[in-house]
């Protein structure tokens, strides 16, 4: 960890008008070194807060009725029209909002009572489901309206992830947040592995419609459960008082200023861009080159799941100096992965490969978010984390131009390219990012 002389630093006062110079990552040293005296796993210590249990049902149920709900616009888009570009498109019409506004959305998080915030955006997600099975059995649905809504997901996910992750902060002892947040990971990739599925045999089973049915109520439960929770009291923080445009700024200047920062948000946004259009264009690829059924496909997407879930189990064994390193390694072998995924044709070898897929994605990800907490200060946390949640809008528009290319040179090819470049990725990080490799 770096050293800084204090004296120094006390003496080099600002200009009037002038913020105090900061050392690079100066509050890492004091997180990472209570990292590694606490760095054994905390089990189920969250768990002694009611509110925090009825927290974790409550995204539980939501994670649930969204890992259904992906696969089966993506299912139900490819059946439509049997096109991977209309596919990337419901992508592309979700992304768009939920990358140009999830900035306005953590503003709007800490100018207003955050659980509201997110119970507002759940009853806008219920209304959704309800909408498209409707259309269903009115014989009115259209890849059109498959579009809108995702256009309209999109909008609702960028008010509600800032607020969703901020409540967890109103309910939990911060000495106890590590065990929430990995408390919530584990139970998300759980229902990431048992939503897909089940989405997949209703499908089959049932019917587009009744799947549809299914992911509302599962959004009612989600409603029900944040009614029981209490919430302590918070202060307006200083990007309440500030505005949208300037607090963007200021957080942005911060990340160009950091190194460490910037150096994970880099890798963690390119590696997202390369990585997440194979969930993505999954339905496509497992149709046309494995020749899946809607329950096959639930199959694969589980058992991604089961390997996120795998990870986030793992990952409270990696110790605290290793991450940086770790964090380069995992883009590597999610590179690798998906290049033989792509080489693939095997229907067995491909579910063994989307589960090392799976880990890689999971830890690539908590990994970014732990080592952005350790180097981030407290002032500028809420910003950058901000700028790490656009990964996901970013990486679905790459998941679009994916899929364009898809159309011409086919969805093997596509996938071999993104994957191709991953692992060039992550191999040119590894050689020259020195500095992100020795990160604790």
């Amino acid at each position: 960890m770096p050293s800084f002389n204090v004296k120094k630093i006390i003496l080099q006062q600002p200009p009037p008008g002038e913020s105090a110079p900061i050392p690079e990552a100066a509050s890492a040293p004091s997180v990472a070194n209570q990292a590694a005296s606490t760095g054994r796993f905390r089990g189920l210590a969250a768990m002694q807060f009611k509110a925090y249990r009825w927290y974790s049902l409550c995204a539980g149920l939501q994670q649930a009725a969204e890992s259904m709900k992906m696969l089966a616009n993506g299912w139900f888009a490819f059946e439509l029209t049997g096109s991977t570009a209309i596919l990337g498109l419901t992508v592309l019409a979700q992304a768009i909002p939920q990358t140009l506004l999830t900035f306005v959305g953590g503003v709007v998080s800490d100018r207003f009572t955050r659980s509201k915030v997110w119970q507002i955006c759940n009853v806008a997600a219920l209304l959704l489901p309800i909408w498209m099975a409707v259309e269903v059995f009115l014989g009115t649905i259209s890849w059109q309206l498959l579009v809108l809504q995702s256009f309209l997901f999109g909008i609702i996910l960028a008010f509600r992830a800032p607020s969703r992750q901020g409540v967890m902060t109103e309910i939990v002892p911060r000495s106890e947040i590590m065990s929430a947040v990995s408390i919530n990971q584990m139970i998300m990739n759980i229902l990431q592995f048992a939503g897909p599925a089940a989405a997949g045999f209703m499908i089959a089973a049932w019917g587009i419609q009744w799947t549809y049915i299914a992911i509302a109520l599962f959004y009612v439960g989600a409603i029900l459960a944040l009614v029981p929770i209490k919430y302590e009291r918070r202060s307006a923080t200083g990007a309440a008082r500030g505005s949208f445009l300037g607090n963007f700024k200021e957080g942005l200047k911060y990340v160009g200023r950091t190194t460490d920062v910037r150096l994970v948000l880099m890798l963690a946004l390119l590696g997202a861009m390369l990585a997440i259009p194979y969930t993505q264009l999954l339905p496509a690829f497992a149709k046309t080159i494995l020749h899946t059924t809607p329950s096959s496909l639930g199959v694969l997407n589980s058992l991604s799941g089961l390997g996120a879930l795998t990870g986030s189990i793992g990952i409270t064994f990696i110790r605290p100096k290793v991450r940086g390193a770790f964090f380069i390694q995992m883009n590597l072998l999610l590179g690798i992965g998906l290049l033989a995924f792509a080489l693939s044709s095997s229907y067995t070898i491909s579910a063994a490969l989307v589960f090392v897929v799976g880990i890689g994605q999971s830890l690539r990800q908590m990994l970014a978010s732990a080592l952005l907490q350790t180097y981030t200060e407290d002032a500028f946390i809420g910003r950058v984390i901000s700028i790490n949640v656009t990964q996901m809008g970013v990486a679905n528009l790459m998941a679009f131009i994916v899929a364009v290319a898809a159309e011409a040179i086919g969805i093997r090819y596509a996938f071999l390219i993104t994957a191709t470049s991953l692992v060039i990725l992550g191999g040119s990080y590894w050689l020259f990012a020195k500095r992100l490799r020795e990160l604790e």
